[in-house]
């Protein structure tokens, strides 16, 4: 005999915002990806939206690392939110990793920064001539 007594759902867990898993995932590989090319303890950061927010990667040098997978990549956006994230780390340096389309490995995204950040990059990297003050390199 039937019962008609509905049957017991089953709890399999709330379903998760699949905007905010695929931001996750592109967290979690760029981790990955840092703790192989010379920073071994980075690791994604918890609490996101937080007004103090200083990126999406921790232990990963003096450096903010913003991560975004995106279908539109919007860089004026992108780059507002990272000098926020810069003035709140107290860092100068940092970098958007915008998950490139159809690739699944971090060395293929695109790493986005303003020209400052990337001649700064280049000079500490000993390319290019350090000027403090371009005054004083004329005087000299």
């Amino acid at each position: 005999m039937r019962s008609n007594s509905p049957r017991p759902r089953q709890t399999v867990g709330l379903m998760s915002n699949p905007n905010k898993r695929r931001g996750d995932d592109a967290e979690r590989k760029l981790a990955a990806y840092l703790q192989t090319r010379g920073w071994p303890d980075a690791e994604r950061a918890l609490g996101a939206g937080r007004t103090d927010d200083r990126g999406d990667i921790h232990n990963a040098g003096q450096i903010v690392w913003e991560c975004k997978s995106h279908k539109t990549i919007d860089l004026p956006g992108f780059l507002r939110e990272l000098a926020r994230e810069k003035a709140n780390a107290r860092v100068t340096t940092g970098a958007v990793v915008v998950k490139r389309r159809g690739s699944a490995d971090p060395a293929d995204w695109y790493a986005v920064l303003e020209l400052s950040d990337f001649t700064n990059l280049l000079i500490e990297a000993g390319y290019g001539d350090s000027i403090s003050n371009p005054k004083q390199k004329e005087s000299s």
